[in-house]
């Protein structure tokens, strides 16, 4: 095995051990749920994964975002669009790579028209899954970007597929 292909094992084994740890913490936080209102989800107050899970997070959360537009090629998005998760696709992408996302911008990620995007925009804040920011280098216009709880419960939904496709063995 050349020096290049053991690194890249190396990496996939560090990646399967983070998902590993992240399923048995949430195995953990599902077989002792915290007492209280049962109708509660169950989300840590800041979960982080661990090593460079974030990287593939983020990584697997853009695959999606690609995999619905191709859907697209397919089917008609106006059956089986999904604007709202498009659009927390979109911000969690964005959010990790540091990215501002200005509210034309998340207009056009939606995929839908504008009118449309811009309602389910206001569903989304009203909701408190994102915020709007004003833009720090331009007072007209306004910036969108995920909760804090949000990202939270993004990172663990995308964590969860990815080692549930993990142990599929699917891609």
């Amino acid at each position: 095995m050349d020096n290049v292909t053991k690194v890249r094992v190396d990496q996939i084994i560090n990646v399967a051990d983070g998902l590993k740890n992240a399923v048995k913490a949430l195995e953990a936080i599902v077989s002792n749920p915290p007492s209280g209102n049962p109708t509660t989800p169950i989300v840590p107050r800041s979960f982080s994964p661990p090593g460079n899970i974030q990287a593939d997070c983020t990584a697997f959360a853009e695959q999606l975002f690609r995999e619905r537009r191709k859907r697209e090629k397919f089917f008609d998005a106006d059956h089986f669009g999904e604007p709202q998760w498009d659009l927390l696709l979109d911000l969690f992408v964005a959010g990790k790579r540091g990215l501002q996302v200005s509210v034309s911008s998340a207009c056009i990620a939606a995929s839908v028209p504008p009118t449309t995007a811009l309602r389910h925009i206001v569903i989304l804040t009203e909701h408190g899954y994102i915020e709007r920011v004003p833009d720090p280098y331009d007072s007209r216009r306004v910036n969108l970007r995920l909760s804090a709880e949000t990202t939270n419960k993004m990172e663990l939904y995308i964590a969860q597929i990815m080692a549930a496709r993990s142990r599929a063995n699917i891609a």
